[in-house]
């Protein structure tokens, strides 16, 4: 298909599965007025996104996850955390990988998370317009983690499927072999309910906690590959 068109006629899925089957290198770029988001690819693959209007420093996204305190950054960053931006995000990530504050596997959750955010947002534009630029160089100061374009649409579809009646189970293929896998307390505590047959609403009594951050820690765990949504229980199955 032409990589080049209207979003109205064209779903930005449809243009990111033919990238990643010809195996493009180069940019995508998607905009609609001044909103512009370049997403750099080789081989087909993603390798991340840079945005126009430019969104928050990485050392701030990370501090968002929870994977790093600000002022951790400032210990190693020798920089107040107010200007992480004059830090390369390439030297921002090396360094706190460098240093054992940032793990492979959170650099590749954060990639894949700013991969989910940004197609979430694009979904909900009325109109846009896509065009991609072979050959386009990535910029030497932006952190690229390869990622399978059908993982991130998968994990979209899963994501934006996902509800308290939802039933989940571990995957058969976890994360690579060797990686570590950190968890948080909570993380911990809502696996040890899973068993493929329990709903999410059931967990989330189980440990009274709410719903909705039931939800959204789950919803965490399918986007590293951890647990895959099997099926839906309606709270009224459990009375039957």
């Amino acid at each position: 298909m032409p990589l080049a068109g209207d979003l109205r006629q064209v779903a930005l899925p449809e243009a990111l599965r033919a990238v990643e089957k010809e195996r493009h290198s180069g940019c995508l770029v998607i905009s609609r007025g001044p909103l512009r988001a370049e997403v750099y690819f080789a081989q087909g693959q993603w390798l991340v996104v840079e945005r126009v209007p430019v969104g928050p420093s990485l050392a701030q996204q990370f501090v968002d996850l929870g994977f790093i305190s600000p002022q951790q950054f400032e210990e190693v960053a020798g920089v107040r955390f107010l200007e992480a931006a004059i830090i390369p995000d390439v030297e921002a990530a090396q360094l706190l990988v460098n240093t054992g504050l940032l793990t492979q596997e959170q650099l590749r959750f954060w990639a894949l998370n700013d991969a989910l955010a940004l197609l979430n947002v694009v979904q909900t534009w009325p109109d846009g317009e896509f065009y991609f630029e072979d050959g386009a160089q990535i910029p030497s100061e932006l952190v690229a983690v390869p990622l399978a374009v059908s993982q991130i649409l998968s994990w979209l579809q899963s994501e934006a499927a996902l509800t308290s009646e939802s039933v989940v189970n571990f995957t058969e293929v976890g994360p690579e072999e060797n990686a570590s896998i950190e968890l948080t307390p909570d993380e911990w505590r809502l696996l040890t309910m899973v068993d493929g047959s329990m709903p999410l609403w059931a967990i989330a009594e189980a440990l009274q906690a709410p719903e909705t951050a039931v939800v959204e820690i789950v919803q965490g765990l399918v986007q590293r590959g951890l647990v895959v949504q099997v099926g839906r229980v309606g709270a009224g199955a459990a009375a039957s």
